[in-house]
This record gives C-alpha cells, sequence and structure tokens, in this order.
C-alpha cells in the first residue's frame, strides 16, 4: 500500500536537507561496508565457488572407479571371470583401460597371491599399454611377465623373470583396504607416489567374494592426479592467487596448480606435505590453518600478506581430501580502496542532485502522472505485471490513493486470471467482442503430460509435502508452456492439457508446441536432479502432442461455459502420452506434428500402431531435441533405428534385431529398441501370418 504522502512545500524541504546529510554521511557508510563486503562476501563467494567446481571437475575424473570395481567383482563371483583364466581377465582388463581413458592402472590381485594388471607407461615421451602377470612360485619367489601392446593390437614380452623380485598383492595397502571394508563396499586409498612420472596416485579397490564372504580377489582403478594439476592451472583467483588439492590429514600435495607434488629423496620417489612446500602461499596457509580452532577451520583466515579459505571434500565421496585456496591481499584489497575513493565520487554527486532536486521536482509530478495512466491503459488490456508506478511511490497523497486504486483492482484481475487463461481474456479485451457460446474449426496442437506412479507418491509421502513438490513442479510447467506462446486448457489430476493456436492464431503451433515440450522436459529433469540430492520424490513425466482439426471455442451451456477444444486429435494426444510407457519413451509425436517439425526438430520414427478401438493405423514419432542439442552418436543411433526398422518392415527380423541391439547398446538403454528387439526375436522363432503389415496393434488404451 502507499503512504498518504506530506504538503508538496514540506516534501521539497525534507528531501533536499535528507539528501545533503546523506552526501555528507556516505563516505564513511560506503567505505565501511564496501571493504567488509568486498573482503568477506566476495572472498567468500568465490572461495566456495572454486572449491565446489574443483571437487567436481576430481570426481568427475575418478567417477569410473565404483562402476569398475562393482561390475568386476560382480563377473568374477558369478564366474564370468575366472582365477583360473588369467589371460581372460587381462583382455578384460585391457578392454577397461581403454573404455576409461582416465584410469592408469587396472588391477586384479588374489588370494593365492597371483596380480595381474594393465596399465598406461611412459616410453620414449609417449603412453604405453603395458600389462603384467605374477604369481607366487615359492615362498619369497614371484614369476613375472610383463608385455607391451604394439601399434598393431599384439603384445609382445618386454620382461619375463622368476626369482627373488618378490611381489605379494595381498599386502599392498589397496588390497588389505578393500578385504577390511564390507561386502559389497570398496575403499579409497590414501595418496601414494606413482613411480611412472613420479605423479600423486589415487587407488579405489573392492574385494570379490563368495556367498558366505570369503574372499577371491580384489580389483582397484588406479589414477594419476597430475590432470587435477593441470586443472587447478586453469583456475584464476584474483590476479596471482592459486587453488592446492591436499590431504586433509597430514598435508600431502595431491594436486599443485604447477604439478610439483613429489621430489627425490634419497634416491626414492617421496610426497611433499604441504608443510615442506616450495610455493609460500601454500605452505603459510597449512601452517595457519593448522593453528585455528575446530569450529573456524573452514570459515575464511589471513595469514602474513594473503587470504585463505579450505573446504572439505564432501564425506559422501569417501575422500579425506580438502581444497586450499589462497590470493594475495592486495589482490581484494586493492578494489576495496576504490571502493572507498567511489564512496567520495558519490558524496559530491549525491551534494550536486540535491542542489537540482527543487528543479527537477516539476518534471517528476508529471512523469508521476503520465506513469499512472500508462498503468490504467495497460489494466484495460488485462497486463497484470507490477507497475512502474509503484516502485517509488509518488510524495502527491492524491496520485498515492489512485495507485493504491490501481493495485487492488490487479490483485483481484490477477487471482481470476488464475481460474481462466490470461491469453483468453486479452484476446477478447482487444477484440471487443462479448464471450458467446460457440465453436470454430481450426488445426491445433494438443499436449498431454501425466506423472509416472503419482498415486504411489501420494501414498507415501505427506500431503503438504505433496503439495508443495507439486506447486514447484506447476509452477515450471506453466512457464514453460506460456514461455512458447501455449494455452493451459485444464489441470487432470496431476496431468497437464495445454494447446497452441488459440485463442490467436499461430502458425507454427507445432514447432512451438514441441519446444515447450521440451522446455517442460527441461524443467522436470532439474527437478529430478534436485530430488536426488535432497531425497524427496520425483516426479518423472511422460508427454503426447499431436496435431489435428478440432473444435475450439466456448464449449459448455449458454449461461456458463469453459474455453476448450473437442476432436479425435484431442483423443489421440492422450493415447500418445500413455503410449510412453509401452516404448520407454519420454516424448512422442503423432504422425502430422512430425511433417510440421521435421524440418526444425530432431524425430525419430518410432513404430505403426494401431490404437485400441480405431482402424486406422498411426504412425509415431519420438521428439529427441532441437538440432544444435543432438551430437552426432545420438544421430547416428537414430539413422541406425531407421534402417532396422525398415528390415523388420520388411520381414528381415534377424537383421533387424542386430540392429536394434547396436542402438540399444549405443543409446545406453534404448526403450523402442528393446521393444522391437523382443519383437524381432518372437518372429525369428514364429514367424508372423502371412497378412502381417508390421502395424503394431494396442490391446489397451
Amino acid at each position: 500500500m502507499f503512504r498518504r504522502g506530506v504538503p508538496l512545500a514540506n516534501l521539497v524541504t525534507a528531501v533536499l536537507v535528507a539528501l545533503i546529510v546523506l552526501a555528507a554521511g556516505s563516505v564513511g557508510w560506503s567505505a565501511y561496508f564496501s571493504t567488509r563486503n568486498t573482503v568477506d562476501g566476495l572472498w567468500r563467494d568465490l572461495a566456495e565457488g572454486l572449491a565446489e567446481r574443483t571437487t567436481s571437475e576430481t570426481m568427475r575424473y575418478i567417477d569410473a572407479a565404483v562402476p569398475f570395481t562393482r561390475v568386476s567383482t560382480v563377473l568374477l563371483t558369478n564366474g564370468e571371470l575366472g582365477l583360473d583364466r588369467p589371460e581372460e581377465l587381462l583382455d578384460y582388463l585391457e578392454a577397461s583401460l581403454d573404455a576409461n581413458p582416465n584410469i592408469t592402472w587396472a588391477s586384479m590381485g588374489s588370494e593365492a597371491g597371483t596380480y595381474l594388471a594393465v596399465y598406461r607407461w611412459p616410453v620414449e615421451g609417449e603412453i604405453r599399454i603395458h600389462r603384467t602377470h605374477r604369481e607366487q612360485v615359492s615362498e619369497g619367489v614371484t614369476r613375472y611377465r610383463d608385455e607391451e601392446r604394439g601399434a598393431d593390437g599384439v603384445w609382445r614380452v618386454v620382461t619375463e623373470h622368476e626369482g627373488e623380485r618378490f611381489y605379494d598383492p595381498r599386502i599392498r595397502p589397496w588390497y588389505v583396504a578393500a578385504t577390511e571394508a564390507p561386502a559389497g563396499q570398496g575403499r579409497w586409498v590414501d595418496p601414494y607416489l606413482m613411480t611412472s612420472r613420479r605423479q600423486a596416485g589415487v587407488s579405489y579397490s573392492m574385494a570379490a567374494r563368495t556367498v558366505d564372504g570369503q574372499v577371491l580377489g580384489v580389483f582397484s582403478a588406479e589414477f594419476e592426479t597430475l590432470p587435477m594439476s593441470d586443472y587447478l592451472g586453469t583456475l584464476k583467483v584474483g590476479r596471482t592467487g592459486r587453488v592446492y588439492i591436499v590431504d586433509s590429514a597430514i598435508g600431502t600435495v595431491v594436486a599443485h596448480p604447477s604439478g610439483d607434488i613429489g621430489d627425490l629423496v634419497d634416491a626414492e620417489n617421496q610426497f611433499l606435505t604441504s608443510a615442506q612446500h616450495p610455493d609460500p602461499m601454500l605452505s603459510g596457509a597449512w601452517e595457519a590453518l593448522q593453528g585455528l580452532p575446530e569450529a573456524e577451520r573452514w570459515e575464511p583466515f589471513a595469514f602474513d600478506e594473503y587470504l585463505a579459505m579450505a573446504e572439505p571434500f564432501s564425506e559422501e565421496t569417501g575422500i579425506s581430501w580438502l581444497v586450499l585456496t589462497v590470493v594475495p591481499s592486495d589482490d581484494f584489497f586493492g578494489e576495496a580502496r576504490a571502493e572507498a575513493r567511489n564512496s567520495v565520487i558519490i558524496a559530491l554527486g549525491l551534494a550536486t542532485i540535491a542542489l537540482l532536486l527543487g528543479l527537477l521536482m516539476s518534471r517528476v509530478l508529471t512523469r508521476s502522472v503520465g506513469e499512472l495512466q500508462e498503468e490504467m491503459r495497460r489494466l484495460a488490456l488485462f497486463e497484470l505485471t507490477p507497475r512502474k508506478f509503484g516502485d517509488t511511490p509518488s510524495a502527491i497523497r492524491e496520485l498515492n490513493d489512485m495507485g493504491d486504486a490501481a493495485d487492488s483492482m490487479k490483485q483481484g484481475l490477477r487471482a481470476f486470471g488464475r481460474y481462466v487463461p490470461r491469453q483468453l481474456v486479452r484476446h477478447l479485451l482487444r477484440s471487443g467482442k462479448e464471450a458467446v457460446l460457440g465453436a470454430e474449426r481450426r488445426e491445433m496442437t494438443v499436449l498431454f503430460s501425466d506423472i509416472w506412479g503419482f498415486t504411489t507418491i501420494v501414498e507415501s509421502t505427506p500431503a503438504d509435502e505433496v503439495l508443495a513438490i507439486l506447486g514447484e513442479y506447476l509452477d515450471g510447467m506453466n512457464e514453460a508452456i506460456h514461455g512458447a506462446d501455449g494455452t493451459v486448457c485444464q489441470y487432470l489430476g496431476d496431468g497437464i492439457m495445454a494447446f497452441w493456436g488459440a485463442p490467436e492464431v499461430l502458425e507454427d503451433h507445432a514447432l512451438r508446441a514441441c519446444r515447450g515440450g521440451l522446455a517442460m522436459r527441461d524443467h522436470v529433469d532439474r527437478l529430478l536432479e534436485k530430488a536426488k540430492k535432497t531425497g524427496k520424490p520425483g516426479l518423472a513425466t511422460r508427454f503426447g502432442i499431436n496435431t489435428g482439426e478440432v473444435m475450439v471455442g466456448n464449449i459448455g451451456a449458454s449461461e456458463r461455459f469453459n474455453y476448450g477444444i473437442l476432436g479425435d486429435a484431442v483423443n489421440t494426444a492422450s493415447r500418445l502420452e500413455v503410449l510412453n510407457k509401452t516404448y520407454g519413451t519420454r516424448m512422442l509425436l503423432g504422425e502430422r506434428t512430425a511433417e510440421l517439425v521435421e524440418a526444425e526438430m530432431v524425430i525419430r520414427l518410432v513404430d505403426w500402431v494401431r490404437m485400441k478401438g480405431k482402424r486406422k493405423r498411426m504412425v509415431v514419432y519420438e521428439l529427441i531435441g532441437e538440432p544444435d542439442a543432438v551430437d552426432e552418436a545420438t544421430r547416428a543411433a537414430i539413422d541406425r533405428y531407421t534402417e532396422s526398422l525398415r528390415a523388420y518392415r520388411e520381414g528381415r527380423f534377424a537383421e533387424a534385431a542386430e540392429g536394434f541391439r547396436e542402438v540399444d547398446a549405443a543409446l545406453g538403454g534404448d526403450g523402442p529398441s528393446q521393444v522391437l528387439l523382443r519383437r524381432c526375436e518372437a518372429y525369428v522363432a514364429q514367424p508372423p501370418p502371412e497378412d502381417w503389415d508390421g502395424v503394431f496393434v494396442m490391446t489397451k488404451k
């Protein structure tokens, strides 16, 4: 609400005095708050952001460790890999190393003392693939066979030795840590210095066990941390600041912007600790950090001429490292001094403004009246966005009263607009016509969306939490629809029905509907990602989009009606949404929609379907995305799917099945490929009747 205001003469006098006082006090106020905000606020935000990016990049680099070891232990336990088949195990480790370019060593040690590994090794300035097979011959004696893979893929023996060069994997830290971990869980091992390029290394290992818990062997994935150092070298902190990764317990330097993490001591490669490091920013920050109370260790701190902040890796990672960010204080206090100078300039500027304010007052009053007049015009057109006039209330009482009245009217109209599509109201206001019962035929595009398993979520989640989650979900969906110039027709429980092409005619209604659907899908994906982090239920959603001729207009009785659409195209859009469940897809398109958008969107022909209760077949397409958002690998998989679908239609089921398997593997799991693959396998076993036309007949709506 607006304040009542004061007489004009008193207002001018008060404003002049206030601005002069403001100009006099602004220097001290600006200097104090600018310094505090610059040093504390900006530094904290910068350090936390760099720590988050560094942690994320580090975990992305080593994220192959867990799936590799977990899959490997399952294969060994199930007998698909055998301890008595070392060549097969070496081939598997080689394939794993090739598939995961970040892994330096992929290895396995058994309870019998056998050690198998495939690893990257520097030879004459290049990295080559080596493998080793070490087995215990007798106590203290190990048989070695080291091989190198040539450019032709053939392994050649580099070293073959049997003697006192003893190696037992069972006593190595990675093996011991894995056997001490609970069944089905792995362990990260403290950093160590790899002998290959004197780079820090970290390993993750997991034990394969029998049903009764007996250890069969341990798989390990080892990583050099040189890429982490390279990444730190790209980070910018002020002009000369740096970011480091160190072990939180003893300060071992895991990654350094210059790659300087080890040294040669007594002919042996050893780690440099933070306290010993020749980099004064690192050693000074570590020493200062050790002197802080536990409650202040993760807060910004200062030492000598530097500012620093430590941020530990999340407990969920299982890694006891921290990110240490250090910057010379001049990089930030220099800006603070500039702010102090700016505050003096501001004071002088405000004093000048105070002197000119009296001359400008008349123009301000005129502008306020003009803004209010414009606001009333917008109100007549049902444009209910916040008014500029309300940002700075007028000093004139009558203008404030008029503004309050306009606000009250807007509040009521905004409430009304939540029940009726605003596009429709604006259309009626601009046309000057009264809403009457009746509809017209028009080609439009219709979208249906529905949440998977919403009933189950409602049954297992408190009602207030469901309402909060659903509210955030629907807000984003509405925004996506309106952003593409669509109209929300109605909510169907947890589902949404929207259309494009009315009340305003849109020539590109199909394309806008597809873009709106993609924006809705992106919103759902963001909420699903957020749900994974918060542990709250995620609202996975299916979409059906169809274009066709419908009846659109005011439908109902003469005294009360709704603006909506009717027609077979609407029913088909709803069926397409449900059909996603059959094919494991998220967004299916009708044939007319695909025809209208194929030049602007990446789509794929999924299948020929005859809906239950329908005589005419329907060609079903999947909307993949905008062209610039779809990579070449996905496009190639879609082309392969199309070829396989053609073979399926022509009755070449074995050939089609092979193609669908390739697409499923290329996309990391593909619902349509899996569905068509099952059909092909069934038809290979028992061919379809001679009059088979390749159309899948739905038995359910």
